[in-house]
């Protein structure tokens, strides 16, 4: 950043020439009043020194320090890093002629019992466009907070900022497949394309490519081979296993028993299924991890390695992987497969999110602040990892960048709330904003709502207990704190906590985490 462009962003320029104006009209009036009032003669003179005098102190002023919501705070200057931080992140995309969203496509099987399998193709139909480096693609978590709705396609082009809407049904009856898909233009509701496919299960592979294609087509895309469907099987019966184990993973609440178990007979039915794997191997991680079961962490490690035998040139590979090690915690061990993985896949947004939280759990806070930024700018939607890098900001009294970091995350989570009014974790980490930009009230509200909707939920009470800690209430603190996180890595390192800690309950608190 060049030295003038420096003046521009602390505002001194500005206040430089707002200080002259102001200058010149005080000298204006005084002139016309001391006339009148016949002050002494020497007081003009030492009324224009005094304004010369403070104009290079507001220059300095203005350098130094810069006015926020919860006042006068040091600059903090800009972000070194060639890359730019959330302190200039950019505006969310605003629909673009190539912006889609596929909506879950509706289950009418005759025992509208194949909802999960549906809810599978639709994620794999994503997936596949999303490989389209032309095509701008809703993220699955909008797309899926439409599941079951009835909403018009105005109301969903302008809440998930896309020209375009893929919708569809499938009837599966055994090994039938009927699947019907259309394309819809939002802005003037036209079809511009739309097919019915009758086909046996054999041949999901190349209805799926064809569906791909299509749409292409429609869209004036060019379809690149790398870009097409990747089942990496070929069995049409582990795909249907597959399929209905992202119906699982992917569904609200995440029933990873459910998917864990559709994963694994995928696998027992084509061992070289790599995909299948990869989700198997996340699905036991994040039992392992949020349930804390033992035998889901040594299975993951299992899973992992047949993984990486079958498809070791794979970004998804050793995100995988990482995930296992992390759930193990072999935290040095999880990060070098997250740096593999994303030096295959520089935009891979798990890698990123996860290296984050590998890092928080080791106390390199600078490199979990680090990661998190790099995950927030992989995709534009997601709020976790801007408000969970808010109280690094904190940490390191970065001004500027907590207080972008608080608009941001406040803007994207209020948009997801739009959509899902009813998530706790939204609630719980949005209020920190309002708590940063002097709205602590609001904050209250928000938490105080999030407990509301799940006040057994040991995230929900972990969080309120940061949140009363950073209020000065340390009573509530530990009374939502004690019995829900049981990560004592994550909880030392928690800056969330630094109030709470020279009280004499914290070292108890500690004693009963693992």
């Amino acid at each position: 950043m060049s030295f003038m462009e420096e003046l521009k962003r602390r505002k001194v320029i500005r206040v430089g020439v707002t200080y002259l104006v102001a200058g010149w009209l005080l000298l204006q009036v005084a002139d016309v009043l001391f006339d009148s009032l016949k002050v002494p003669q020497w007081l003009m003179p030492a009324l224009i020194v005094l304004i010369s005098l403070g104009f290079p102190f507001a220059l300095i002023m203005a350098w130094a320090f810069e006015v926020t919501p919860g006042g006068v705070q040091r600059e903090t200057g800009a972000s070194s890093s060639d890359e730019p931080s959330l302190r200039s992140q950019v505006e969310s995309p605003a629909p673009d002629k190539l912006s889609i969203a596929v909506l879950p496509f509706a289950d009418i099987s005759p025992n509208r019992d194949n909802e999960h399998f549906t809810d599978g193709l639709t994620e794999e139909l994503l997936n596949a466009l999303r490989r389209i480096s032309d095509l701008r693609v809703a993220s699955r978590t909008s797309c899926f907070a439409f599941k079951s709705k009835n909403a018009d396609v105005a109301e969903v082009a302008e809440k998930l900022r896309v020209h375009h809407l893929v919708e569809g049904s499938v009837r599966k009856s055994g090994d039938k497949l009927k699947v019907a898909v259309q394309l819809i233009e939002t802005n003037s509701d036209t079809h511009l394309w739309s097919e019915s496919y009758d086909e046996d299960l054999d041949d999901i592979f190349s209805m799926q490519e064809d569906i791909s294609r299509k749409i292409c087509d429609a869209l004036q895309i060019t379809l690149q081979p790398k870009d097409g469907p990747d089942p990496t099987t070929d069995n049409a019966q582990a795909y249907d296993y597959f399929l209905r184990g992202l119906g699982f993973y992917t569904s609200k609440g995440a029933n990873l028993g459910e998917a864990i178990e559709m994963f694994t007979r995928a696998t027992q039915l084509d061992k070289n299924f790599s995909k299948a794997w990869a989700h198997l191997t996340v699905s036991l991680a994040m039992d392992a991890i949020y349930h804390g079961h033992t035998d889901a962490r040594e299975q993951a490690q299992i899973a992992a390695r047949e993984l990486l035998k079958l498809a070791p040139d794979q970004a998804e590979t050793y995100s995988a992987n990482g995930m296992s090690l992390l759930a193990a915690e072999k935290y040095a061990e999880a990060i070098t497969e997250f740096e593999k993985a994303i030096a295959i896949d520089p935009q891979n947004f798990d890698a990123h999110n996860n290296y984050a939280r590998t890092a928080f759990h080791q106390g390199d806070m600078k490199k979990a602040l680090e990661m998190f930024e790099k995950a927030a700018r992989c995709n534009p939607e997601d709020w976790e990892t801007v408000l969970l890098s808010i109280q690094l900001y904190e940490k390191f009294k970065d001004k500027k960048g907590l207080l972008a970091a608080c608009r941001e995350g406040r803007k994207r989570v209020e948009r997801f709330l739009q959509i899902y009014p009813n998530n706790q974790r939204a609630y719980y980490l949005g209020a920190f904003t309002f708590l940063h930009l002097g709205e602590k009230q609001q904050g209250r509200e928000w938490v105080e709502k999030a407990l509301q909707i799940a006040p057994k939920d040991f995230a929900t009470r972990y969080n309120a207990g940061c949140f009363y800690a950073n209020v000065g209430d340390a009573d509530k603190a530990f009374a939502n704190l004690e019995g829900s996180v049981a990560s004592r890595s994550w909880v030392e390192n928690d800056p969330s906590l630094d109030s709470l800690r020279d009280d004499p309950r914290f070292p108890e608190y500690l004693d009963t985490l693992k």
